[in-house]
């Protein structure tokens, strides 16, 4: 994923030991690294900086879209769904997205944004649905089965590694 967008400058330094280090100003990403790294690892390693950047660019820029996007779905799908707050948040770690029901946000995987669009949708489907029923029983599986692409989505987020299970929190 090496990018066009940056000017990408390597400094090796033999008082570096083991660490790599990425720092971003303006449009120049820096990287320090030992010596002795190989040109793989320093790509391996710069290619994770890059994703990083991409999604915080992903959450500070696309809230409003995104907000945009769920009502449109809130309306198809499940009109019947109290109004909420949607927001991307980084720290999603082992789940697609999260539904705070008492306080009625939402909050999803920036991760989402790179992948197709109707897997996207399906989470927040899943998400939107929690407002009415919090647990997964037949009630919200009738809510979300409305979605035509909800096995397709579900398989390519098992593909993607986190399993079903982590998607509903």
């Amino acid at each position: 994923m090496i990018s066009d967008k940056y000017e990408i400058i390597v400094k090796r330094s033999k008082r570096r030991k083991k660490t790599l280090q990425a720092s971003l100003r303006d449009n120049t990403v820096k990287i320090l690294a030992p010596h002795h790294t190989s040109d793989g690892d320093i790509k391996a390693f710069l290619n994770k900086f890059l994703e990083k950047l991409e999604l915080k660019e992903i959450i500070l820029n696309n809230d409003d879209e995104l907000l945009k996007r769920s009502l449109k779905l809130k309306k198809k799908f499940i009109p019947e769904a109290p109004d909420y707050s949607i927001e991307f948040q980084g720290t999603l770690l082992r789940t697609w997205g999260k539904c705070y029901t008492r306080q009625r946000k939402i909050v999803i995987n920036p991760v989402l944004a790179t992948y197709p669009k109707w897997v996207m949708d399906y989470v927040i489907i899943h998400e939107i649905a929690h407002l009415l029923v919090p647990n997964h029983g037949k009630d919200f599986r009738s809510l979300i089965n409305r979605f035509k692409l909800k096995e397709r989505a579900v398989g390519f987020l098992m593909a993607k590694g986190m399993k079903e299970e982590t998607i509903d929190n």
